[in-house]
């Protein structure tokens, strides 16, 4: 899936695929930014993949950072990974989520 380019309902422009139990979203020029249009994106994803549950879903933007998002009760929560690496971004992901932090999201909670 990553080398096909998805668009949302509100025109972001996005490549997604899935490593293990996390989806990895980039966003792509030309189109409106992921952050903008998140919940969408979320979405649009999950219905493509049938469910994200058990997933941790983290995107890159158009700066080349890694990042975290998810929504909960029909509200987008982001969070910072702070990253340019995708691996280090999966790992730090992970390193949190030993920690305790909550990352399994789903559009239809």
């Amino acid at each position: 899936m990553r080398e096909k380019l998805h668009q949302s309902a509100n025109k972001a422009l996005f490549r997604f695929w899935v490593e293990a139990d996390v989806v990895l979203i980039e966003d792509q020029k030309g189109g409106v930014p992921v952050t903008l249009d998140a919940l969408n994106v979320f979405k649009y994803i999950e219905k493509q993949l049938g469910s994200l549950e058990g997933k941790k879903v983290i995107w890159r933007d158009l700066m080349g950072e890694w990042d975290g998002m998810g929504v909960e009760n029909e509200v987008l929560v982001f969070y910072p990974i702070g990253c340019k690496c995708q691996e280090e971004a999966i790992q730090k992901m992970n390193r949190m989520e030993e920690l305790g932090h909550k990352f399994d999201f789903s559009a239809e909670k």
